[in-house]
């Protein structure tokens, strides 16, 4: 089986995360996405919302497509600093038998390769997709066409698939900024994850 992995805080999960996962797995690249919640990002000094909360999105986001995404929650019990490798460890162990593929926004995979334990712990053992967006390649997408796939080179990995959905310049912080200032981020993200930021009061 190919399995991917997405690797993000999800604070909250929105509809650019999941139209990135179900670009993937509709495209054939991965036939099932792990949703790896990060406990906290070791490069952001702003707290992330409780891990458990965010977890909780994530489910309510995804439970139509739940034979195919699944929530990882693996790096809860991760001492800090919870570098990727050390999950990215744990997943290995964990599908010994399966093709791995790291997903990753153009951001991430520009500089991936500087990860820590990048070249010893990570890329020897996982393969990479990048999910951009098109007017960061100059490509426009006919309103028929869901994604287009190119291939790109990226320094330290080399040759990987780049997927490009439609519609995908959402992002949490925006989300956060919404909610911060009375909007309502629906649909940007689903009524169910609404009714959980508004229940816990989040990003007030």
């Amino acid at each position: 089986m190919k399995i991917g992995i997405l690797l993000g805080t999800f604070d909250p999960i929105h509809i650019s995360h999941l139209t990135a996962a179900s670009s993937v797995i509709n495209s054939k690249l991965c036939d099932k996405i792990l949703f790896v919640v990060a406990k906290q990002n070791p490069w952001k000094d702003n707290k992330a919302t409780p891990f458990d909360i965010r977890c909780e999105m994530i489910k309510a986001s995804i439970q139509h497509m739940s034979n195919v995404f699944e929530v990882c929650e693996l790096e809860k019990d991760i001492e800090p600093p919870t570098y990727s490798y050390k999950v990215l460890e744990k997943i290995k162990r964990k599908f010994p038998n399966d093709e791995l593929f790291i997903i990753g926004g153009s951001d991430v995979m520009e500089n991936i390769n500087k990860w820590y334990n990048f070249k010893d712990k990570i890329k020897p053992y996982f393969n990479f997709i990048e999910v951009g967006r098109g007017n960061d390649f100059d490509i426009l997408l006919p309103n028929n066409v869901p994604f287009k796939i190119i291939k790109l080179e990226r320094n330290g990995i080399g040759k990987i698939n780049c997927i490009i959905p439609q519609n995908n310049n959402i992002s949490s912080t925006m989300i956060r900024e919404m909610v911060k200032n009375n909007m309502n981020p629906y649909p940007y993200v689903n009524d169910n994850v609404s009714k959980i930021i508004l229940k816990n009061k989040l990003y007030n």
